[in-house]
C-alpha cells in the first residue's frame, strides 16, 4: 500500500468529486458534489483559517520530521479503521496543506541552550557546560526539535474502494514531546474544532427529525461532510466567495443504518460567533 505522499502541493486543496460511501453494511451513493475547500478568516471561534502562508520552519517539520510523518500515517490508518465507512483496500494517500489555527512557535537556539545548561547544572555539575560542548548539542536539538506551542489541522486525501475521502486530524504541540494528534470529522467543513464540537450536537438533535422507526439520536453517527457554498446577503444563494455573511455545510449521517443528510447553516451573530440552524433536506 502506498501510505502518504510527504510533499504538500502549492495548490493542494483542489476540487474534486466524491462518488460512493460505503457504511459498515450500508452501500450508497451520493450526488457529485464539487468539493472545493474555501478560504476563511478565522474569528475568536469558527471556520479554520485557510490557504494562508505557512512559516518555513512549520513547514519543514512537517515535511521532514520522521516522528511527525509516521504519526501522521498511524493516525490516518486508525481513523480509517474505526470509520462507519472504512475501506479495506487504501490504495494511496495524499497529504494536502494543513490550517493553522494558531501561531506555531519553536524554541530559539538560545532557549535550547539555556535550557540544556540549567539541566546540566541541576544534575550536579558546578560548571556551566563548555561552549564548545554545548553548541552542538543546541544544533540537534534545533534542528530536530517539535512545536513548543501550536495548533493546526492536517487534511489527507484517501484514495481507496473506488472513492476519494478527506481525513481531518488535529495537532496539538506538546513542549518537549512530538503533537498530540486527534481524529476530527471527515470530509471538507471548514469548522475549527470549538464550532465543529457545537455542530456535532446540532446535527444528531437534527436526525429526530426523520421519520424512522429508532432511537436516532442514539443509532445517527457522522461519517462525512460537504461545504457547500458561502451566503449572499439574503442567503438565496451559495457561492465561493466568501462575503463574511455565513456558510452551508452538508453533514452525512448514517441514522439506523440508512443515510439521512443533515443541512447545516452557520450564520454570525453580534457577539462575534455563530447561531447553527440545522434541517433535514428537502428530498428527506
Amino acid at each position: 500500500m502506498t501510505y502518504i505522499s510527504y510533499k504538500i502541493p502549492a495548490n493542494a486543496q483542489e476540487e474534486y468529486p466524491m462518488s460512493q460511501y460505503h457504511f459498515s453494511k450500508l452501500l450508497y451513493t451520493i450526488s457529485l458534489f464539487t468539493l472545493t475547500l474555501f478560504g476563511f478568516s478565522i474569528a475568536s471561534h469558527g471556520a479554520k483559517a485557510q490557504q494562508q502562508e505557512l512559516p518555513k520552519k512549520f513547514v519543514n517539520y512537517i515535511i521532514s520530521h520522521e516522528d511527525y510523518v509516521n504519526s501522521i500515517v498511524q493516525k490516518a490508518d486508525t481513523i480509517n479503521k474505526e470509520s462507519a465507512i472504512r475501506c479495506e483496500n487504501v490504495q494511496s494517500r495524499e497529504r494536502l496543506t494543513p490550517d493553522l489555527l494558531s501561531d506555531v512557535l519553536f524554541e530559539t537556539r538560545e532557549d535550547i541552550a539555556r535550557r540544556l545548561q540549567e539541566k546540566h547544572l541541576d544534575e550536579g555539575n558546578e560548571e556551566p557546560m563548555p561552549v564548545e560542548e554545548l553548541k552542538p548539542l543546541v544544533e540537534e536539538e534545533y534542528k530536530t526539535q517539535s512545536p513548543k506551542i501550536g495548533q493546526w489541522i492536517e487534511h489527507v486525501r484517501q484514495n481507496g474502494c473506488d472513492v476519494l475521502r478527506q481525513l481531518n486530524i488535529l495537532a496539538v504541540a506538546i513542549p518537549g514531546d512530538k503533537p498530540k494528534l486527534y481524529g476530527m470529522n471527515n470530509g471538507t467543513t471548514i469548522t475549527d474544532p470549538y464550532l465543529q464540537n457545537l455542530a456535532e450536537e446540532k446535527t444528531i438533535e437534527a436526525t429526530k427529525l426523520a421519520d424512522f422507526d429508532c432511537n436516532t439520536d442514539e443509532e445517527a453517527i457522522i461519517v462525512d461532510t460537504v461545504m457547500e457554498g458561502f451566503y449572499n446577503a439574503d442567503r438565496t444563494q451559495l457561492s465561493h466567495n466568501n462575503q463574511g455573511l455565513g456558510w452551508q455545510e452538508r453533514w452525512v449521517t448514517s441514522t439506523c443504518n440508512r443515510r439521512l443528510d443533515i443541512m447545516i447553516q452557520f450564520i454570525p451573530n453580534k457577539d462575534g460567533e455563530y447561531d447553527i440552524k440545522t434541517q433535514l433536506y428537502p428530498d428527506q
